[in-house]
């Protein structure tokens, strides 16, 4: 997933995603369906379609992994749909991954699993989370990033971008910013690259 980017006179923000998914990106998917929140059905884009995760073996360390490159801190809990009170799957939606075993992957694809699409679950299995936001300063080391909307809300792809240092988070001037710093930061948050920059009116 792409995130979309608006410069500011004085502050640089980043707005939602329009498409163009990658192998590899991670959602989470709450009771409505919606996502770009902190919490529901972890799901993971492949082969041009959405699917879900099997909890066989899912760990802390799954769990840290998939919410970092979500674009938070951590996690702060981890379980089934069942367990977590979120809804599964359709049942012609695919278990694109079974058996992970990460240690300190960036990307949840990259971690060791069955091969992509081999599981055993059904989608009462389907790994639900709860991450961590990035706003919590006890949880943000310094040089993490995040994106606050209009109505001051975190952990979605769009928003004025925020980086945390020395305790607090402060803003990104505009002055020499350009498409190449736009992609780190995307890349940072958990996207796979931006689609658009402008200044925050």
């Amino acid at each position: 997933m792409n995130c979309l980017l608006w410069k500011s006179v004085t502050v640089l923000s980043l707005v939602w995603a329009v498409g163009g998914q990658s192998s590899g990106d991670l959602r989470l998917a709450d009771n409505s369906s919606r996502t770009g929140g902190s919490s529901g059905r972890l799901e993971v884009y492949y082969s041009g379609q959405w699917g879900t995760v099997c909890d066989d073996l899912f760990s802390p360390n799954d769990a840290r992994v998939a919410c970092r490159q979500l674009g938070f801190s951590s996690y702060t809990q981890y379980g089934t749909v069942g367990t977590l009170g979120f809804s599964r799957a359709s049942s012609s939606t695919r278990t694109w991954l079974d058996e992970l075993r990460c240690s300190t992957e960036s990307r949840l694809i990259d971690c060791p699993a069955n091969t992509i699409g081999v599981a055993d679950c059904t989608h009462l299995q389907d790994v639900a989370l709860i991450c961590t936001a990035s706003t919590e300063s006890t949880a943000s080391p310094n040089g993490d990033l995040r994106l606050v909307d209009n109505s001051g809300r975190t952990g979605g792809s769009s928003g004025r971008l925020e980086v945390y240092y020395s305790g607090q988070w402060g803003t990104v001037c505009q002055d020499s910013f350009g498409s190449n710093d736009a992609r780190v930061a995307c890349r940072q948050l958990g996207f796979s690259n931006y689609t658009r920059y402008e200044p925050v009116r």
